[in-house]
């Protein structure tokens, strides 16, 4: 694109281009990027953290968001709308009921995805990639509940490093 465009080459979206680059040549390939391409914006998407890890450490991304999942109805699942009880208690202040539940469940859909990845909860395959709060909550809360258990169960029984109970 450098060698058609010339200096009008300054976008360019790639998406999960680095997938099949093996781990130690990631970091050259931002370097390169960063040397070659100064004046360009790159829109990049991945789905391993590794590299987006990579690209921060390297400077090459100033931003970046993290997405759960999305639909086309509500498009992705990502917060990065401020603080959620604010807007909750602004469209109620506005007596905005709906829209209020509205930021509140796609918020609880948005943690609910977060802790379900952290927690390693075991949610129900879907094969549209779709998976709304009754999906992930009640995953999360038996994960979450089973992590307590076992944290429990190891401090009780001087596992964990901590006093007997």
């Amino acid at each position: 694109m450098k060698h058609t465009l010339g200096d009008e080459f300054t976008l360019a979206v790639l998406d999960d281009v680095l997938m099949s680059v093996d781990v130690g040549h990631r970091r050259e390939v931002c370097s390169l990027l960063k040397a070659k391409f100064p004046k360009t914006q790159f829109i990049l998407t991945t789905h391993d953290p590794v590299w987006l890890q990579f690209m921060r450490t390297e400077n090459l991304v100033q931003s970046s968001i993290n997405f759960g999942g999305w639909t086309v109805d509500t498009g992705p699942q990502v917060w990065s709308e401020g603080d959620a009880w604010k807007q909750i208690a602004d469209k109620l202040g506005k007596n905005d009921v709906t829209g209020a539940a509205a930021t509140l469940r796609r918020y609880l859909e948005y943690v609910a995805t977060v802790l379900a990845d952290n927690l390693r909860a075991r949610v129900e395959y879907h094969g549209n990639g779709h998976y709304d709060l009754g999906d992930l909550w009640p995953a999360v809360v038996q994960a979450w509940k089973a992590r307590l258990a076992d944290r429990t169960f190891r401090w009780r029984s001087g596992m964990g490093g901590g006093a007997e109970l």
